[in-house]
């Protein structure tokens, strides 16, 4: 296997790992939105946020422009959303 597969395969597994980081991290502030109470409430929020920082803790790594868009304007998304939850509060 050449360099250039080495290097596409893992720029691909990176995607679709924050692909799925972002899916978890969405998932976690809908739950913090719904929770009425407010322990469980701040620890999906707290998830949430976990997940960002570790989204955009990597997304620089993603060579591939339109994907690194896609993924930094969903992260965008997200922590927007968690702002607008944040400030609720």
């Amino acid at each position: 296997m050449e360099f250039g597969d080495l290097f596409a395969a893992g720029d691909k597994s990176r995607i679709e790992l924050l692909t799925l980081e972002l899916d978890l991290a969405f998932n976690f502030a809908r739950l913090a939105e719904q929770y009425r109470e407010s322990s469980s409430r701040e620890r999906a929020f707290r998830c949430a946020q976990i997940a960002l920082g570790a989204v955009r803790h990597f997304e620089g790594e993603i060579s591939d422009p339109s994907a690194w868009k896609t993924i930094h304007n969903r992260a965008d998304e997200l922590e927007r959303f968690l702002t607008r939850l944040d400030d609720r509060d």
